[in-house]
């Protein structure tokens, strides 16, 4: 035990030493110039750290606003696209309401003739029977 108790005595005492010679090198002009440049290389890892993130900050800022314009204009074109399929689609819908219309139409000019054409026939046939009466009764 007692070994071992000096052996801790003299790790204190060396500790001690190196820390008094440290304080005085720290406080000698080399010292002094060592702790100022060490502030000194501090700020301007500090200022180079700031400046990485402004950086970082205003790519991810520009990415976003990319990201976004992208985004708006597949929105935009969409609209369009959407627009230029339901046009096409009035369009549609208008030319076969036309066709219809006009087959309609004709159908029923088609019926008209039909019936006028059918009319003539039995008047035709009426005026024909009475003239067939009308003889058979002056014969009589």
């Amino acid at each position: 035990m007692n070994n071992n108790n000096s052996n801790s005595n003299w790790k204190f005492g060396f500790g001690i030493l190196l820390g008094a010679a440290a304080g005085y090198w720290l406080n000698s002009d080399q010292g002094r110039r060592t702790i100022d440049q060490a502030k000194t290389s501090a700020q301007d890892y500090s200022r180079q750290a700031a400046e990485y993130a402004r950086q970082a900050g205003d790519y991810a800022r520009q990415t976003a606003d990319d990201l976004n314009r992208q985004a708006n204009t597949l929105i935009e074109n969409s609209r369009g696209t959407l627009n230029q399929v339901s046009n096409r689609f009035d369009e549609a819908k208008e030319n076969v309401i036309q066709r219809f219309s006009n087959q309609v139409d004709e159908t029923a000019e088609n019926v008209t003739d039909a019936v006028d054409e059918t009319e003539n026939k039995i008047q035709k046939g009426i005026n024909r029977a009475r003239k067939t009466v009308n003889h058979a009764v002056e014969t009589v």
